[in-house]
């Protein structure tokens, strides 16, 4: 057990995996049921519409496996989330968690570098990022603000207009007439009233106080953009400040400024979780996790999008009211759906552990909720008059997992033979698999092998649906 102050390893676990070490078990169920909102770094609110963290435990119990893990009483699982956390388990003692990702870190450099278009990792072999003082997020959260901030800035920073009064004997703008009725007759002078535009204070607080929180751990250069953003926010000489929540939650973007809006909702998760470890005193390292399925699913589509919207499909994400007018009316968010004219796609990604095994229900990779809940999207479109062509669930693949013609692919159950039904992903090797495959040492030459390994798994992926799409 790893406290503060304390040389030992930090109890560490991997995602979607059992805990084989009972003590780390009972420490990352505790940890669960205080696991929050406030430990988790969102990539995009949009993703997180409608999340409910108990359907994502941070650790739970699972007792499918029990004749396989007899040893452990417990069967204790971790979830979907990777970083690390520190809190006090009881007063005067703290131990710090570690959720690493369990195809390792080139598998999340991988797919983020996809989702975001760009080189996270410039120089590998000293941007590992995963040491005994810093964590996977050290590298991670700074890149992506960077990254959104570069993104943001298409046409320039946001702006208000505000008025400005001024007093002087010329006119600077529109005349105030009340005001300027004593000031003209006792010193010749008028007030008169200018709407200026000026740089929204509240949002470059919020930007440049992130900033400040993570400038000494960012690697890399800021782009230009990213530059020329931080330039125009530090040019208004605002006095720092503490932004309420309220006032942050009251901002408005108008609409040529939108794209600020993901930079500022990420900047203020920073912010509030710097706050957080400074009070506990862990200052040296960000406290808190990603989500790998979120991660997962904005890496799927952006694989989608890039091949399929050559071929005519619409690649999107879709937030549609379902019984509205209604008390019990909801929002049905489909992961992936991808449209041409009428025909229409539809994917759930779900970043689980799947091998492919299905002896009966209790012990079966796919989950009952998750099968069924594709089957609802499924209907949904067939009853707006669409021809959904191709539906199913997409997951991250382990090795024993059947590919090739029909492995995981058949007609949809109770339908014609137009709409196919698909169990399916992308297979992901280990980085340490790779390592002993090709006997590699040099990190940076891995990380680029582990790259090209990871491209002929995507190129695979999608020449799949490409051919179910073609018989279609």
């Amino acid at each position: 057990m790893a406290g503060q102050g304390n040389k030992k390893a930090i109890p560490s676990a991997l995602d979607c995996s059992l805990i084989e070490n009972a003590e780390y078990a009972k420490l990352f169920l505790d940890f669960s049921q205080k696991f929050s909102e406030e430990n988790i770094f969102a990539l995009s609110k949009n993703e997180w519409h409608g999340l409910k963290l108990s359907d994502a435990p941070f650790a739970y119990v699972n007792y499918k496996d029990s004749d396989k893990y007899e040893s452990n009483n417990r069967h204790v699982w971790t979830g979907r989330w990777i970083g690390r956390a520190t809190y006090e388990i009881e007063k005067g003692k703290v131990v710090t968690l570690e959720v690493l990702p369990r195809f390792g870190n080139f598998s999340i450099f991988a797919m983020i570098e996809e989702a975001f278009s760009c080189n996270i990792v410039k120089s590998k072999g000293k941007q590992q990022a995963s040491t005994e003082k810093n964590s996977l997020l050290d590298l991670l959260i700074p890149f992506i603000w960077s990254h959104k901030l570069s993104q943001a800035n298409q046409y320039g920073v946001p702006h208000n207009n505000v008025e400005q009064r001024y007093k002087g004997p010329a006119l600077r703008g529109r005349l105030d007439v009340r005001k300027s009725i004593i000031p003209l007759f006792r010193e010749h002078q008028v007030i008169s009233v200018k709407r200026e535009k000026q740089i929204d204070e509240p949002i470059a607080q919020i930007i440049t106080q992130a900033y400040k929180k993570i400038c000494g751990k960012i690697k890399t250069r800021l782009s230009p953009n990213a530059e020329d953003a931080l330039n125009a926010f530090y040019s208004m000489h605002y006095p720092p400040r503490y932004v309420s929540e309220n006032e942050y939650r009251k901002i408005h973007y108008k609409p040529i400024y939108y794209s600020f809006k993901d930079v500022v909702d990420f900047s203020w998760q920073i912010i509030k979780n710097r706050k957080q470890a400074d009070t506990e005193g862990n200052n040296e390292s960000f406290s808190g996790f990603l989500d790998m399925a979120e991660i997962w699913e904005i890496f799927l589509r952006s694989i989608l999008r890039t091949k399929f919207s050559k071929l005519g499909w619409t690649v999107m994400s879709p937030a549609i009211d379902v019984y509205e007018n209604t008390f019990w009316k909801r929002k049905i968010i489909p992961d992936i759906v991808m449209e041409k004219g009428d025909n229409v796609v539809v994917f759930d990604a779900k970043w689980k552990k799947m091998d492919g095994k299905n002896n009966d229900v209790e012990h079966s990779d796919l989950d009952r909720s998750d099968f069924f809940q594709i089957h609802s999207y499924i209907d949904y479109f067939k009853a707006q008059g669409k021809n959904v062509v191709l539906a199913g669930l997409l997951y991250p693949l382990g090795k024993d997992f059947p590919i090739g013609p029909g492995a995981a692919e058949s007609s949809l159950w109770g339908s014609d033979e137009q709409t196919k039904f698909l169990v399916g992903g992308i297979h992901f090797k280990d980085q340490e698999e790779i390592k002993r495959e090709k006997n590699i040492k040099d990190d940076e030459k891995l990380y680029a092998a582990y790259k090209d390994e990871m491209k002929i798994e995507v190129n695979e992926f999608v020449e799949r649906l490409e051919k179910i799409l073609e018989k279609s």
